[in-house]
């Protein structure tokens, strides 16, 4: 039998632990090994010998004595890591992460000068896991980990969604301290989760590959291809050039009508100049790959008849048809050999998004027409997200990559015991195949959790077998115009699916950056912890009051994506966090979690029976209760924030509607500070400060 991975990392490590090191290792003390307490008010970076220190964290984990509270359906919290930034670590002091600055030589600049790899590895994010469960996180989210293109990539490291090869683990991700492949390294980090009480989580997107795939020269006819000549388009005016297709405003106005009444038969179709981009996908044995990754090949023939001369090229077409490439087809009329490449995708939705190309990613090629022709070869609206009717039957669906896809999740199950997955877009896969993904992964395991990026929380994702969506609160917590009808619809019974409750992810501007800093952090956290059917979800960084964005994809102006343009970011770029940030947010964070964990039952109960918008008879404090039972005795929780920037007065009814019997003793306490405030009659009054965020408790 195999030895567990994780023991075979901590052997290493303590083989190597007497080698002595003649270069400096510094890590923050908040990756203190699990079970021990840390000084959250002075984070500093400690030096240590790397081998002692990651043997002694793996040594407390396996040793670690986490017993399972048995809980009905217990809820996950949601630490969500992007591994490459969040692991990451400036361990040679020398200011920067890694050895090479941004625009630099290729070596490998996740590499200080000394050989040590300094972006994020498994075996740093094993030194997390104490972090993680101080938080009070009982789960994982990895951004994605696959194996990352370099055709075109942004920044100096590439986007994780770029995804050269799904089945493949980012070599990047192994650290260079120990000699453990990337697959052991892997396995021993979702053992050490699992060991203290974490499940595992990865993100995968199925729709897309990176430009220079590893199944792009296998199976080329899973890809849309285009002339090699043509350039991307710079602006909607340069019909010449590449880009999403552009509609006249009376075509995209019966798109959208068609569309909104789910109609999609006889969608109308790009214009012919677009259509006249796309060429049959070439001979795998044509494909060759230049220095820079980029792949091309040679296609015999454009995608439609109309654009070649001989009457009888339905022959041509409907022959290529039976068969995956042109490998098979020789025919002197017809060839006129073109070189060919893949595109770059672009945003699909709504069709008149004006976005340039993505220079990283193409689109998969999910159907294939076998009609008299090919004529749905392009990359548009009805072909890569609201299917045309006629396109998206069984008949036309490409099977083999659609099993390849399907094999994907099985995979990470089988070699790794992963608990869950999110899916990039899965809303707009073909609804089959996702129904097959979610049936498979979940035969092999009941219990697998599946997450949606969908912002809608919609009735369709719960039918499809989803726990959560990813929501919108992240894009309302911020704003007092758009929080109370977010708080509403929370708390309706027709809400069909939980949301991530999280006022930031990866896309989105950092909370401690919006107006208010680290108190806008504080409050969206006092939402998401007793929000109705949320579940609590922490980006990365959020617990320091980080500020600087890893993307600039959702909810930015125009102003900030300016200020962005020229700087790293860490979904493109080798960055780290601020782990020595002295206004971080982590203790306020436990003491809630704390709190929220004791009035659990309460908190999970029908919104219905325990929760309650407030009326503050103030427009900037916005307060919701959660109320019912505890130990037998009526009590309520009352979250309260203003979101003005300056100090405001608030008096709320405390006996309406049963959000909280009043208190015998006529008092109510401010949960962290510990203060009780006298309730005057059956009216609660009181003030916060500009910008500040108050949960208070209150007994019958």
């Amino acid at each position: 039998m195999q030895k567990p991975a994780l023991k075979q990392i901590y052997e290493e490590l303590d083989k190597k632990e007497k080698k002595r090191l003649k270069i400096k290792y510094f890590v923050p003390n908040l990756w203190a090994p699990i079970g021990e307490n840390v000084n959250f008010g002075r984070p500093e970076k400690i030096s240590v010998n790397p081998y002692a220190y990651y043997k002694e964290h793996i040594g407390k984990i396996l040793h670690f004595n986490f017993k399972k509270i048995e809980r009905k359906k217990e809820e996950p919290i949601i630490y969500n890591s992007f591994l490459r930034s969040t692991a990451a670590f400036d361990h040679d002091g020398d200011g920067r992460i890694g050895g090479v600055p941004r625009g630099g030589n290729k070596k490998d600049i996740t590499l200080n000068n000394d050989g040590i790899r300094e972006s994020g590895t498994f075996l740093k994010a094993i030194a997390q896991l104490g972090h993680i469960k101080r938080l009070g996180c009982n789960c994982v989210y990895l951004l994605p980990i696959t194996k990352i293109g370099k055709f075109g990539n942004k920044g100096n490291a590439g986007s994780p969604y770029a995804i050269k090869n799904p089945y493949e683990i980012d070599l990047s991700l192994a650290d260079t301290l120990i000699d453990a492949d990337i697959n052991t390294q892997f396995k021993a980090f979702v053992e050490a989760c699992h060991l203290v009480g974490i499940k595992v989580v990865l993100e995968f997107a199925f729709r897309t590959a990176s430009r220079d795939s590893d199944w792009a020269t296998e199976h080329p006819d899973w890809f849309y291809w285009i002339s090699a000549e043509v350039k991307d388009r710079k602006n909607n005016l340069d019909a010449k050039g590449f880009g999403s297709p552009v509609f006249t405003k009376e075509v995209l106005k019966k798109i959208k009508k068609q569309v909104a009444k789910r109609d999609f038969l006889n969608l109308p179709e790009p214009p012919e100049n677009y259509k006249n981009f796309y060429y049959l996908p070439p001979s795998s044995d044509s494909i060759k790959q230049d220095k820079s990754g980029k792949l091309t090949g040679v296609s015999m023939a454009p995608s439609h008849p109309r654009a070649l001369a001989p009457s009888s090229n339905v022959e041509f077409f409907e022959a290529t048809s039976k068969n995956s490439s042109i490998n098979e087809i020789r025919d002197t009329r017809y060839e006129r050999r073109t070189k060919v490449m893949l595109p770059g995708a672009f945003a699909d939705w709504p069709p008149d998004d004006v976005q340039p190309p993505w220079s990283d990613v193409t689109y998969l090629r999910m159907y294939k027409y076998k009609g008299k022709c090919d004529e749905y070869n392009y990359m548009a609206y009805n072909t890569i997200r609201m299917y045309e009717k006629k396109l998206s039957r069984d008949k036309y669906a490409n099977k083999s990559l659609w099993k390849k896809i399907e094999r994907i999740i099985p995979y990470y199950q089988k070699e790794f015991n992963i608990d869950g997955v999110l899916i990039d877009m899965g809303h707009a896969m073909p609804q089959k195949l996702m129904k097959n993904i979610i049936s498979i992964a979940k035969k092999n395991k009941k219990d697998f959790l599946f997450l949606s990026e969908n912002f809608h929380i919609s009735e369709e994702s719960a039918q499809q077998g989803y726990h959560a969506v990813m929501g919108y609160a992240w894009s309302t917590e911020h704003n007092r115009d758009k929080i109370i009808p977010f708080l509403k619809e929370a708390g309706t019974k027709k809400i069909p699916v939980k949301f991530l409750a999280t006022g930031e992810n990866h896309d989105t501007p950092r909370s401690a950056a919006r107006r208010g800093g680290d108190k806008i952090c504080k409050n969206s956290f006092l939402i998401n912890a007793f929000i109705p059917n949320g579940v609590l979800f922490i980006h990365s960084g959020f617990e320091l009051a980080e500020k600087e964005p890893l993307n600039t994809g959702l909810d930015f102006t125009s102003a900030e994506i300016k200020k962005y343009k020229n700087k790293p970011l860490g979904l493109f770029d080798i960055t780290g966090y601020h782990w020595l940030n002295k206004n971080s947010i982590f203790k306020f964070i436990q003491d809630i979690m704390y709190l929220r964990d004791d009035y659990r039952d309460i908190i999970s109960a029908n919104p219905s029976k325990s929760y309650k918008i407030l009326k503050t008879n103030n427009k900037n404090i916005v307060g919701f209760s959660r109320y019912g039972k505890k130990d037998g005795k009526k009590t309520a929780l009352l979250v309260l924030i203003n979101y003005s920037a300056k100090k405001a007065k608030f008096k709320i009814d405390v006996c309406k509607g049963g959000s909280c019997a009043r208190p015998k003793q006529g008092k109510i306490c401010d949960y962290l500070s510990g203060k009780e405030h006298k309730i005057k009659g059956k009216y609660f009054e009181g003030a916060l400060n500009a910008y500040e965020g108050k949960v208070y408790v209150g007994k019958a």
